[in-house]
């Protein structure tokens, strides 16, 4: 912050990376998803009527652009070159971590913050105020329902 208190671009840029860690013990450099790519990614169209063979590769292309977007080291490339990876090579439950975190469901600290948006966390939560059906976690999955359309 500069001496008058106004934010300069350095207060953004120094808040812009993140190091997450991921479920496996690995951390994970990571920024969150720009705006140009929140709006301009297509989510998931409708699935029904798809196979589950179709339903899982539209997803996996859809969590492959967050991964590819958002992972800064290693960095993570649908091409990959000396010292990147294919999302192919990064552990199932670290990549939907990564793709929850960009979602805003994880926090920079690694916590999940369905805890808090259930009223675990003290404060009284109005639970489905958004009008959404809400789950215990154990009966969520990771699919184009829980991953938000803007990411």
């Amino acid at each position: 912050m500069s001496m008058n208190g106004i934010s300069t671009a350095q207060d953004y840029l120094s808040l812009q990376e993140v190091d997450l860690r991921l479920p496996s013990g690995q951390t994970f450099r990571v920024r969150a998803p720009g705006l140009k790519f929140r709006f301009s990614a297509p989510a998931p169209e409708n699935l029904e009527g798809k196979t589950e063979a179709e339903k899982a590769a539209t997803l996996a292309d859809f969590f492959y652009r967050i991964l590819c977007e958002v992972c800064v080291e290693p960095r993570v490339s649908m091409e990959p070159k000396e010292g990147e990876l294919h999302p192919d090579r990064i552990r199932l439950a670290d990549a939907q971590f990564i793709v929850r975190w960009a979602g805003g469901q994880i926090g920079d600290d690694g916590a999940d913050l369905d805890a808090f948006r259930e009223g675990k966390t003290g404060r009284t939560a109005a639970a489905g105020a958004g009008g959404g059906e809400i789950r215990p976690v154990a009966e969520r999955t990771l699919d184009a329902e829980t991953v938000p359309a803007a990411v």
